[in-house]
Parts: C-alpha cells; structure tokens; sequence
C-alpha cells in the first residue's frame, strides 16, 4: 500500500488560489484571519487539500463535501478515502490514503524556551525519559522529531490533543519508524531543513510517495 504525502509550497509565485473553490464555511474562517499572510496560507492549503482530494476521486474540487470528527478531524462525507493536513509557517502536508485513518504534523526547528516542560506536558512518560537523556545538538532535533510523530499519531487516531500525554509512546532516537500499538505505525518523513515531519497510518506496512503541489506539469 501506497500513501501519498503532498508538499504544499503556500509562499512564492505558485501560491495564489482559487477561492471560488472554498465552501460558505471555509469562506468564512479565510475571512476572519487578518493578517495577509495567514490568509494566504489558510487559502492556499485549503484550495490545495480540494484540488488534490479531487484528483484521487475524479470529481470538481468545490464538490467535496467535509464533516467533522468530535475531536476536529476532517472526512470526507460519502467517501472511503482518508486525509490529514498539517502546516507550519511556508510549508503545508496533506496525506492521503485510499482506505486506512492516516495522521500528518509538520514543524519548523526553532529554539523553544522549556522544553523539558513542555515535554513532560506532551510526551509520554517512556518519551520523557529518552528526551531527557539526549545531549546537544541531539536535544532541539529530537525534541521535535518526538514532537511530530505524537502529534501525526494523536490525528491519525482522531482524538483531541488533550489526548497527546496518554497514548502509547511513538518515538524512539534514532528509529525512522515505531509500531506503537499493532496495526499503526509512525514514521519520520524526508522533508527539507528546518523542518522535521511524521506520518501516522493504520496499517503496519505501507510505502510513502512524496509529491509536490503545484504539480509541475513539465515532469
């Protein structure tokens, strides 16, 4: 099985969008951010998920219909196909999946103040303790390699944040991929400095294709 993670570039002259795509919900959120920047981003990364979900299905993209989770997570209404989209500063990731939950977070390295704090306040206990033991310049990569593969495991269970302290541990230093409960596995994915990124999926064995977006109709 093959999952489709798509970079969504939101900065840059391949960043405008076509708001006529947007539901009468996503409208109103775009409208509601202020600043150009986050509006940009939020409509860009949302024309996108319609865009490339529409792909996959053979359908226009202001078809789509979405529902929610208790917990916020996204579906499509009427579809087995499953998705996830996460977004930090200039770069957005949407995984896709033909039939199994899939759960994508994406971060920019930067220096946090506390991060044995937050650690404790996110991480399970086991996830604390291997933190703790790393040194610089292990400490700020691993904080936010465990950071991304709890969060991506957090969404793909489609449970809330609150959540995040109490499943099972999803990072090990140095492992590419942990299997924290049977049938899911965690993985790190190979995306372009400064940032650090994961994928969660149910299933125990699939392959990740990275692709662009805008696609570059050269290739």
């Amino acid at each position: 099985m093959t999952i489709d993670v798509w970079r969504i570039d939101l900065e840059g002259p391949a960043a405008a969008f076509d708001a006529a795509c947007l539901d009468a919900e996503e409208l109103r959120r775009l409208e509601a951010y202020r600043p150009p920047a986050v509006r940009r981003r939020f409509g860009r990364s949302h024309a996108a998920v319609r865009y490339i979900l529409a792909s996959h299905l053979g359908r226009r993209p202001a078809e789509l219909v979405f529902s929610v989770g208790e917990h916020g997570k996204p579906w499509l209404t009427g579809e087995s196909l499953r998705f996830n989209l996460a977004h930090s500063e200039s770069v957005a990731l949407l995984a896709v999946s033909d039939s199994v939950e899939v759960g994508v977070d994406v971060e920019r390295v930067r220096e946090l103040r506390n991060l044995e704090g937050m650690a404790r306040t996110a991480f399970h206990d086991r996830e604390v303790e291997l933190f703790g033991a790393l040194v610089e310049p292990e400490r700020l990569n691993g904080f936010f390699e465990c950071w991304v593969r709890r969060e991506a495991y957090v969404k793909g269970l489609g449970l809330g944040l609150g959540a995040a302290k109490t499943v099972e541990p999803a990072w090990l230093p140095g492992a590419e991929a942990v299997e924290p409960r049977p049938g899911w596995m965690v993985r790190g994915l190979a995306v372009e400095p400064p940032y650090k990124a994961a994928l969660a999926a149910a299933s125990a064995d699939f392959e990740v294709r990275l692709r662009p977006w805008p696609v570059d109709e050269r290739d």
